[in-house]
């Protein structure tokens, strides 16, 4: 039998783990973009880099 409330009261929680998630991983693309915007300009002496070509 299905169980109507254990169904609702577990989604905030899986809602929740989604978001952080999502965050996590804005956060490190973020961070490996930065880092290697300052690895060119500081050790290879190169121009910042387009957000575009990351692809």
């Amino acid at each position: 039998m299905f169980d109507f409330n254990h169904d609702i009261s577990s989604r905030p929680q899986n809602l929740i783990e989604s978001i952080v998630d999502a965050n996590r991983t804005r956060k490190d693309f973020v961070a490996d973009e930065v880092l290697h915007l300052v690895w060119d300009r500081v050790y290879e002496g190169g121009r910042s880099r387009s957000w575009a070509s990351t692809a």
